[in-house]
């Protein structure tokens, strides 16, 4: 059994074909998948303009996956309806993972942090209609993607990985995996990782598969040829000589 675990891909109801073609390609690759939060952006759209929208195309592969869905602060469960189950059997708000001796925890990240508040919902509404996803964020994650985002992100959300990472270490689990703040990091000696993103032509995920957890980082716009493949973690090698 191959589980995929992705995280804030941030999707609205326009449509990136490139991506899409990327996301086809790696979920066919699972027998699983794990949402990890942020699959669509409200902040950028509605939950029905995203089902709607042509990333329904997605829905029946996800669909055959056994798709578990976790909600993340950016598509918060009261933003969604029923029509979640387009994409996935299974919506919560963490998920225990376990394969062979190997236990995950799985979680968006937000919950977690002790200042963590849902932003109400006429600043979801004003962002929205200001076009601030097309108009700021994007553009300007896009421009610092050679940095990994890290100049963009670290400013405002460093202090809550450092929270993120602190906290991993209170659970039992032989490993934490969040995303969130778009901080992609494999850290075993503190039983985290974040996922990071999948964005402007960067790719992070885990694959578990046979009690082994690895991070992935690619690369999928064209241009690039996927020449930046690295596995950045084999969990299982790194717990063992832990223990």
């Amino acid at each position: 059994m191959k589980t995929l675990i992705i995280s804030d891909l941030h999707l609205s109801h326009r449509f990136a074909p490139i991506k899409a073609q990327y996301l086809v390609d790696l979920i066919g690759e699972a027998n699983r998948v794990i949402i990890n939060g942020d699959f669509w952006d409200n902040h950028a759209t509605t939950f029905s303009k995203f089902v709607l929208s042509p990333w329904k195309l997605l829905f029946p592969l996800l669909k055959s996956r056994h798709t578990i869905y976790i909600y993340g602060n950016h598509d918060r469960q009261q933003d969604s309806d029923e029509r979640v189950s387009l994409f996935s059997d299974t919506q919560t708000n963490h998920w225990q993972l376990r394969d062979g001796a190997l236990r995950l925890h799985i979680e968006h990240g937000h919950q977690i942090l002790a200042k963590h508040q849902d932003s109400p919902d006429w600043v979801v509404t004003l962002f929205r209609v200001s076009l601030y996803d097309v108009w700021f964020r994007q553009p300007l994650e896009r421009l610092l993607v050679t940095n990994d985002n890290k100049i963009l992100h670290n400013w405002h959300m460093g202090s809550s990985q450092s929270e993120l990472i602190a906290k991993a270490e209170t659970f039992e689990d032989d490993l934490v995996i969040t995303g969130h703040t778009h901080l992609p990091i494999s850290d075993p000696a503190h039983k985290f990782v974040n996922i990071g993103y999948i964005n402007h032509g960067l790719s992070y995920y885990v694959l578990v598969e046979n009690g082994k957890a690895s991070f992935i980082k690619e690369q999928y716009l064209p241009e690039r040829q996927l020449l930046a493949k690295e596995n950045l973690l084999n969990q299982s090698k790194k717990l063992n000589t832990s223990r």
